[in-house]
């Protein structure tokens, strides 16, 4: 049987153990190489999930709308580069109504277990964080260790005629502003972040990670 370059340089040291035990670690090895990351994108609905999910991917991969939530369903999406490849779960964003949010818990509830990382999406200028506070506390506080926080939409907070739209980058001002956004999130959640992401605005210039 072929193996990869990688697989065969374990094959040496393992050569006195038994056979069948080789071929068990072998296994084991290739199996983690090419595991398959699963990342789930929640948030609220208009938070830029969908946008956030073709940013990431470079392309159109699931519906945008900026008037009514169309991402009513789970969405797959694979990316994949070379032989490896991980998994988009957009999922549908929440706080559209009462009836939809009972559903909504219980979907989220019921994917959890399978996503190694969320995305949980805020908008920068949202100040009303009654929903993603009890969705937080409700659903996500089990899976907490697998939660990022996604500070979206930077560039449209204001004053918005102060972004740097040639090199994507804040104002001082706007800086300052995105710090508080951040700050007054990890309040609202009881300190439970542990990481806060700005994603990169226009052309991708802005990457910052912050840690409280």
């Amino acid at each position: 049987m072929n193996k990869p370059d990688g697989l065969q340089a374990f094959e040496q040291p393992l050569a006195s153990l038994p056979r069948t035990l080789r071929q068990l670690i072998l296994e084991r090895i290739q199996n983690l190489t090419h595991y398959e990351p699963v990342i789930g994108i929640m948030g609220k609905s208009g938070a830029g999930k969908s946008s956030l999910c073709n940013e990431l991917f470079r392309g159109e991969v699931s519906p945008v709308s900026d008037v009514n939530a169309c991402t009513r369903d789970v969405l797959r999406f694979r990316l994949r580069s070379g032989r490896h490849s991980l998994m988009i779960v957009d999922l549908p964003g929440v706080g559209e109504n009462g009836q939809r949010d009972h559903e909504y818990r219980a979907l989220y509830r019921r994917m959890l277990p399978e996503l190694d990382l969320v995305l949980w999406v805020i908008k920068a200028d949202d100040r009303a964080l009654t929903v993603d506070e009890q969705f937080w506390h409700g659903v996500m506080q089990p899976y907490r260790q697998k939660v990022l926080f996604v500070i979206n939409q930077a560039d449209k907070i204001e004053p918005c005629h102060e972004w740097d739209t040639l090199t994507s980058k804040p104002s001082p001002h706007n800086w300052e502003i995105l710090k508080r956004s951040r700050l007054r999130l990890w309040r609202c959640l009881n300190r439970f972040i542990r990481s806060v992401w700005c994603p990169p605005a226009l052309d991708g210039a802005l990457r910052r990670w912050w840690q409280p």
